[in-house]
Formats: structure tokens, C-alpha cells, sequence
């Protein structure tokens, strides 16, 4: 069985972020992009042609836990399981997170096709 493979880009709307997204839509990637600025991330996927459809924009704001939760969760409705983390976007100051709850879950989320 051929299984899709799917990166995850955060800072998906500019910078190395956006070059990530486009390489690796151009190599056939279904890439889930993340940004703050869905007006950027909708740009991209009107420009990217019929590439657009292996591009799956989300709005985000990493800085705001409930926003990383939203995502987490809009990924497992959508049955998305990345192999490959482009960790692109950056945080600035000395914030720490702690503990988030959705990678303290016990549960086994992994599904098998």
C-alpha cells in the first residue's frame, strides 16, 4: 500500500517557511501549513495551480495554546499523520510552555489504514 506523505510547515506564509511549502508541493508532498495570516496561506494555495490541492492551509498562532490545540485536533478529524516537522516558526522572549495537555494524553491516537 502507497502511503501519502505528509509534512507539516509552520511559518508556512513567507521566508523559508513559504520555499519549504512550494519545494515540497513541487515533489508531490501533501503539505499542512501553518501560519498566522490565512489571507497569505489562501495566496499560496490559489498560486500553487492544481499543486493547491496537496496544500492544506491552518491558521495559527503557536504562541496561543489554544490555537495549537485547535490544530492538533483539526489534524486527527482529518485523519493527517505527518512523517516529516518543518518546526519553522519562531517564538520571541522567554516564554515556556509547560505541559500541554494534548501531549500528556494517555490515550493511543494512532489509526491504522
Amino acid at each position: 500500500m502507497h502511503q501519502k506523505k505528509i509534512a507539516l510547515v509552520t511559518g508556512a506564509s513567507s521566508g523559508i517557511g513559504n520555499a519549504l511549502v512550494n519545494e515540497l508541493l513541487l515533489q508531490g508532498w501533501v503539505v499542512v501549513g501553518l501560519a498566522r495570516s490565512e489571507k497569505k496561506l489562501d495566496e499560496i494555495k490559489n498560486t500553487m495551480g492544481n499543486l493547491g490541492n496537496l496544500f492544506m492551509p491552518m491558521t495559527c498562532d503557536l504562541s496561543n495554546q489554544s490555537d495549537t490545540s485547535r490544530v492538533y485536533q483539526n489534524i486527527l478529524d482529518q485523519g493527517l499523520c505527518p512523517t516529516v516537522f518543518f518546526l519553522n516558526a519562531g517564538l520571541a522572549g522567554n516564554q515556556i510552555v509547560e505541559n500541554p495537555e494534548y501531549l500528556n494524553s494517555d490515550e493511543d491516537d494512532s489509526q491504522s489504514n
